[in-house]
């Protein structure tokens, strides 16, 4: 399934910058509140964004978005150390 976004051309032009700005800026936003609400996990937040995971931890970074660190995800980094 995929989803489409109308945005009217009078918001397209007074946005000053280019559609596909605009288009990769919307789905960044988009990605960081849904990821902000616990809706979207990182890995699927990062997907939405069309960028890697890193590119994504990095944006997350930038913004100041906390992100949720849990008992499997502390275990894993455990295991990952060994």
């Amino acid at each position: 399934m995929q989803l489409t976004l109308e945005i009217p051309d009078s918001v397209i032009a007074s946005a000053a910058m280019s559609p596909a700005d605009l288009t990769r800026e919307a789905k960044r936003e988009l990605a960081l509140s849904l990821y902000r609400r616990g809706v979207l996990s990182a890995g699927k937040a990062a997907e939405l964004t069309g960028e890697s995971r890193m590119v994504f931890e990095a944006l997350l970074a930038e913004r100041r978005i906390e992100r949720p660190f849990s008992v499997v995800d502390f275990e894993h980094e455990m295991l990952a150390g060994k």
